[in-house]
């Protein structure tokens, strides 16, 4: 992970130790628990030294922004991506979490029978991959997008694809798990 050597570097002395104070768009440098830093640890809104602030909205917007831009701003870090991509496909299938294996099976079905299926699966959602979506949404008429509910995913996946592609659905609710014939007779039967 990118992060990692922010936590390996520990500070020198307690003395001036701001524990939350960090760079825009970067995490917080915490010492080592039980080194004689003595951090306080909270889920609330909290100033850089870590105590609870939750009536003060500068304090409040300063936290929330900059823990949102260690993310945004290290979006192209931080996206984790599988891609298994053909020439001239006209199918593509996005897939997260379990329904992958079921995808990513039936896209090697589509190829064997002389369907050209590109495969993307996000092995993270968040940030979201809109970048690889809306590539994908280029090269393809159609994208498809097994789901065990009924469309979270496919919400962000058609706004990342912006109208270059149409994006089906294809929702399981009730705990029943796609099957890779499944998504084949979706991409086959054109739905």
């Amino acid at each position: 992970m990118p992060f990692i050597r922010y936590f390996r570097d520990q500070p020198q002395s307690t003395e001036g130790y701001v524990p939350f104070k960090a760079k825009k768009s970067d995490p917080a440098c915490l010492a080592n628990f039980g080194q004689g830093y003595h951090i306080y640890v909270t889920g609330l809104t909290h100033n850089d030294k870590g105590y609870p602030s939750t009536d003060d909205a500068a304090v409040h917007t300063k936290l929330v922004r900059r823990i949102c831009e260690k993310i945004s701003d290290n979006r192209e870090k931080l996206t984790n991506v599988e891609k298994d991509y053909v020439e001239g496909a006209k199918a593509g299938i996005v897939s997260y979490g379990i329904t992958s294996r079921a995808a990513i099976s039936a896209a090697k079905r589509l190829k064997k029978k002389g369907i050209n299926t590109n495969s993307l699966r996000l092995v993270t959602v968040w940030p979201f991959p809109y970048k690889e979506v809306h590539d994908l949404a280029k090269k393809v008429n159609t994208i498809y997008v097994p789901e065990m509910n009924l469309g979270q995913l496919y919400h962000t996946v058609t706004e990342a694809a912006r109208g270059e592609c149409d994006v089906q659905l294809l929702p399981k609710i009730g705990g029943v798990m796609h099957t890779p014939d499944d998504i084949v007779k979706a991409v086959v039967g054109g739905k």
